[in-house]
């Protein structure tokens, strides 16, 4: 409660005007010739100081300023330390020092407490001659945070220096962190201040080191005095080079965004990769090195990337001139950039030389409909094309196939056009009939007429197209209808996976009166819908092994039902292995016969 009375009856007294700042735990005080922090005493070093505090902080402190000037008090102190109701005395008072020496702003009172934590520490070590293991988790924790705390404390003391001149409290240091504290020393220009934080703090090179030489680097480009290109990528090769990790191409990109292209050609060579180099070579303009470069290496695919680049910044005259020059370009790449620049005037020139290549024509005009075609009617022309080389090639059923996905995206578009915001393109058969039926059910039928869609396909859409917007009553409407193309089982399945047991038994109940019912595939039903009694009863009735098999592992069974499951095995196994059973089959069919 004493930390928390506010102060009454000071003042703070400037000879010029003050600016006031707030941050997290006080207010920077700023006047034309110092600079102040005001913050209420911590209460982490309020319980420690104070004269009556208790606490087992405090009590740490007491003994170790004991032990410094030899007083007898301090093996007492440390006694009632480890004797304390607590069985964490002892490391509950070295955690308060460490906490109190953090908030301290002080340096000789911030040693003082980190030296009493140390020493309570000293008595947490159990005994030397033990393993390592068995010293206790909350040890090894108070150990890493005593490094922790002093590692920090130094840090943040030396940015208080004149010549950082960057005053931070702990609070405010683990607040921003080490990467954002980084930042703000590269902004002024502090590399090698920072390379040494990166150092202590042992940060990785790419987070730390390795980042701001690259800052550095930066720096000597974006400096006004440095007008000589030559000696920057000279300075930068020297000193970066040998450094593992240096991401160069990042000092390359803010060369070239600074104009400085001397030094981007300089460092192209120097640990960036082939297709970084490509890419650079290209927006300076350098298209022979970058498609030079592409070819040696041997990769196709990124020779034909800077071919159609190249293609894409020049006139068609100058590129036909140039891939005639290029006698070290690979024939399948040559026929590739053929292809690309007249491809119709090529393919019939193929076609003309070698009719087998009907087909693979016909291919590359369906993965132009899904790629360079971005209209329906270029899609259209496409999918013409191909159906018609198909044709050509005696291949009816794909060219069928390729007239319907024609026909489709037509259809798609008009109804996109029709209906506003309903995406289609790009969607199968099934999938556009599906979103139809949920809002527009009118024109799905009229799409199912267009593409002759069987009564028994339909109907599995529709129930799953209802499932998913769960319209329970229009599937329910729906499955009364006189006849069922596809039975009622499929109407359980969708209720099913949707968990609406409730619904699916709706069906069951249906379809006992239903003359389409299969009565075979009753026990299996029932068994979908957790109704074990009627699924053991009719799966007796039918004398089912495997239905009896299916209901054991889909239901909840009971111990009853266990029992009457097993029996019937058993004896519908007995029966199968009765040499009449084919005879009383014979009676059977004879007096269905008779009837």
């Amino acid at each position: 409660e004493k930390s928390q009375q506010a102060i009454t009856n000071d003042t703070l007294c400037y000879t010029s005007p003050v600016w006031l700042s707030t941050e997290i735990d006080g207010v920077r005080i700023i006047s034309g010739q110092t600079l102040d922090f005001f913050q209420r005493l911590p209460d982490e070093v309020f319980n420690i100081f104070d004269l009556l505090s208790n606490s087992p902080g405090a009590k740490l402190y007491s003994a170790y300023m004991d032990y410094k000037y030899e007083n007898q008090m301090a093996e007492m102190l440390l006694n009632q330390l480890k004797s304390s109701r607590s069985t964490n005395g002892l490391e509950e008072a070295v955690k308060q020092c460490i906490a109190g020496a953090s908030n301290e702003q002080d340096p000789s009172i911030q040693k003082i407490l980190l030296k009493a934590a140390l020493f309570g520490r000293a008595f947490l070590s159990v005994n030397l001659n033990n393993p390592k293991n068995s010293i206790r988790p909350t040890v090894s924790l108070i150990n890493d945070l005593c490094t922790n705390v002093i590692r920090d404390l130094r840090l943040i003391n030396n940015l208080q220096h004149i010549n950082i001149s960057m005053p931070i409290t702990y609070k405010q240091f683990e607040l921003i962190g080490s990467h954002i504290l980084i930042d703000r020393l590269l902004r002024r220009n502090l590399h090698e201040f920072a390379t040494s934080i990166t150092k202590l703090l042992r940060m990785p090179p790419e987070e730390g080191e390795n980042r701001i030489l690259v800052q550095w680097a930066v720096q000597e480009l974006v400096n006004p005095s440095n007008t000589n290109e030559e000696a920057i990528a000279e300075t930068i090769k020297t000193r970066l080079s040998g450094i593992p990790g240096i991401p160069f191409i990042n000092i390359i990109e803010e060369a070239f965004k600074l104009k400085k292209f001397t030094v981007v050609r300089r460092l192209l060579d120097v640990k960036v990769s082939l297709s970084a180099q490509i890419d650079i070579l290209l927006k300076l303009n350098d298209k022979e090195e970058a498609l030079q470069k592409a070819l040696s290496c041997g990769d196709t695919d990124l020779a034909l990337f800077v071919l159609m680049r190249i293609k894409s910044s020049e006139p068609l005259s100058d590129y036909m001139l140039r891939l005639q020059r290029l006698k070290s370009l690979p024939l399948k790449l040559h026929l590739q950039c053929l292809e690309e620049l007249e491809r119709n005037n090529f393919h019939t020139e193929l076609i003309k030389r070698n009719p087998d290549e009907r087909e693979r024509i016909a291919y590359s005009h369906i993965i132009q409909r899904f790629t360079t075609a971005l209209t329906t009617s270029d899609q259209k022309v496409e999918l013409t094309s191909a159906a018609k080389l198909f044709r050509e090639a005696k291949n009816e059923t794909v060219a069928q196939l390729v007239d319907d996905e024609a026909r489709l995206i037509v259809k798609q578009d008009e109804l996109e056009k029709k209906l506003y915001n309903v995406q289609l393109k790009g969607l199968s058969l099934v999938d556009t009939l599906e979103i139809l039926l949920i809002n527009f059910e009118k024109d799905a039928d009229i799409l199912r007429k267009d593409f002759s869609v069987s009564d028994k396909r339909y109907w599995w859409i529709k129930i799953q197209a209802y499932a998913k917007k769960h319209a329970w009553t229009q599937l329910l409407e729906f499955g009364k209808k006189p006849t069922s193309p596809i039975g009622y089982e499929p109407f359980i399945d969708v209720c099913v996976r949707s968990n609406r047991l409730d619904e699916a038994r709706r069906f069951v109940d249906r379809s006992i009166y239903s003359s389409k019912l299969d009565d075979d595939r009753l026990p299996f039903m029932y068994a979908k819908v957790q109704m074990a009694d009627e699924a053991i009863n009719s799966a007796i009735k039918l004398k089912s092994l495997e239905a009896l098999h299916f209901i054991e592992g889909r239901c909840q069974l009971n111990e009853t039902n266990l029992t009457k499951i097993r029996l019937a095995k058993e004896k519908i196994q007995d029966y199968d292995d009765n040499p009449l059973k084919n005879v009383f089959k014979i009676f059977n069919r004879g007096n269905r016969a008779d009837e």
